[in-house]
């Protein structure tokens, strides 16, 4: 990634849309083998620490339980849920950044909360 814009900064490689659209993708991919990585890791350690919660012993359990379930997702739809209900992205940039359209993602969203209600339930 950094060889892109230091490629960009020497005047080798010209910003355009199809450029963008690379850089797009890197970027989302790393994130998503970042995601991956991070879950392997929380796989090997359970105790995975969610920090200090003002809920107490009740609201940690319900959270560590939620991140869980969250875990359990599909990629594709814990990175659209997790994009723009946690890191607080619009519809069209969770689109931009994983590179689908926006009816995508509101779909993808919308099955991620359905499996999560289910998996609650049950």
């Amino acid at each position: 990634m950094l060889r892109c814009f230091r490629s960009v900064l020497r005047g080798q490689l010209e910003l355009g849309s199809v450029t963008e659209q690379l850089l797009v993708r890197v970027v989302t991919n790393l994130s998503l083998n970042w995601v991956r990585g991070r879950e392997r890791a929380r796989a090997r350690d359970s105790s995975f620490p969610l920090g200090n919660l003002d809920g107490g012993a009740e609201a940690h359990v319900a959270l560590r339980e939620l991140n869980q379930l969250i875990g359990e997702l599909p990629v594709t739809l814990r990175a659209a849920l997790v994009l723009r209900e946690l890191e607080g992205l619009s519809t069209r940039e969770v689109a931009d950044a994983l590179g689908c359209s926006e009816a995508s993602v509101a779909q993808r969203i919308a099955r991620a909360r359905s499996q999560l209600r289910e998996k609650v339930g049950s």
